[in-house]
């Protein structure tokens, strides 16, 4: 895991062989460490909210653990196995930040609220799942899987596949 926050002058980074139960804020300008987040068991994903508030992590046990970046503090954090029960593939905050989507090797998505944890759609079974990506308001989930899945978040349940090469029409 590796991304930008949205300044532009800090990046958050997984750490590497002997570091990699740790998450690490690192400056651009200076090159240097700003900060060092340790969790219990290995990182497996990173996500940050646009207003750079939030930083979910994601644990190879599949604990997650949402911090206040800012502050560098731990808000709440799940048991291992809790949600899923393997490493995770991804993880997404909607545009408002109050929802975060994970999908894992364990073959599941699930939706959590950003304010306590608490799970707002239950791990729903989705084959060979990747990546989440939620809309604004966190009312659709699509999944990069085989095929890829669209997904309402109210209700739990698959609303649609799209094959990966579908047949498009020609034109002209």
């Amino acid at each position: 895991g590796l991304l930008f926050a949205g300044d532009g002058k800090r990046f958050i980074r997984r750490g590497a062989a002997d570091e990699k139960h740790t998450v690490i804020v690192w400056e651009v300008s200076t090159k240097t460490r700003l900060a060092e987040l340790v969790h219990e068991n290995e990182v497996s994903a990173l996500a940050l909210s646009r207003d750079d508030q939030w930083l979910a992590v994601g644990g190879d046990k599949g604990e997650l653990i949402l911090w206040d970046f800012a502050a560098e503090k731990q808000k709440w954090s799940t048991a291992p196995g809790q949600l899923h029960s393997a490493s995770y593939t991804g993880l997404t905050f909607n545009a408002g930040s109050d929802l975060i989507a994970t999908c894992n090797h364990d073959n599941t998505v699930s939706v959590v609220e950003t304010t306590n944890g608490e799970v707002r759609m239950p791990p729903l079974p989705i084959a060979d799942v990747k990546a989440p990506s939620l809309d604004a308001r966190g009312d659709w989930l699509v999944v990069d899987a085989s095929p890829a899945a669209l997904v309402n978040v109210q209700t739990g349940t698959i609303d649609a596949r799209f094959p990966q090469f579908a047949r498009l029409p020609k034109f002209g």
